[in-house]
């Protein structure tokens, strides 16, 4: 089957010409679309910015997990082999700073030489903060360690106050003050 001459369809011009048109076309035909694009960003940035927040706010305070975790573990060993608690950070050889970007750390040996406190105290008032203990106990003839970590329930400047060892229960638990939560469960 041969095609008349007035029906010859035209060389195709090279391809980025031809594009042009319907790249225009695509353009035109949808508009600006700057006020819907602006919307629809608008919409998730909403959506996710919460989210995201949250997430950088964990990780802050996973900083201080970690630290008060690994000061609790590390003065149930000075206390094996010192027979006593540190009252400071750098006996305890962990390369622990006094104070990072987000949250300033202190220990305290209490009075009666049975129990020492770590607490992780915000910089930032949208992060919690962190008290661990470590509690010796004798029994029949050997003394035990007893490690726990609380977490204010909500955002404060104010370290929860020393947790309490609980005995009276079937197992030694540690309690922790009104107003936190033991990480430890």
């Amino acid at each position: 089957m041969t095609q008349s001459p007035e029906f010859q369809p035209e060389p195709p011009a090279n391809s980025s010409s031809s594009s042009i048109p319907k790249i225009l076309l695509i353009i035109g035909g949808v508009g600006c679309g700057c006020f819907g694009l602006i919307t629809i960003l608008g919409i998730l940035a909403a959506i996710a910015l919460p989210s995201f927040l949250s997430q950088a706010t964990k990780a802050k305070e996973s900083e201080a997990k970690n630290y008060i975790g690994a000061l609790n573990r590390a003065q149930q060993a000075h206390h094996i082999g010192e027979n006593a608690f540190s009252s400071t950070l750098e006996p305890l050889g962990l390369g622990i700073p006094p104070e990072s970007d987000y949250y300033r750390y202190q220990i305290e040996v209490q009075p009666d030489n049975q129990s020492a406190k770590a607490t992780a105290t915000p910089k930032d008032p949208t992060l919690k903060s962190f008290t661990g203990a470590v509690f010796i106990v004798k029994q029949e003839g050997e003394s035990l360690t007893f490690a726990g970590v609380c977490q204010s329930d909500s955002p404060t400047a104010i370290p929860p106050a020393m947790p309490t060892l609980n005995t009276t229960a079937i197992e030694t638990t540690i309690e922790c003050p009104p107003g936190s939560s033991n990480l430890s469960r």
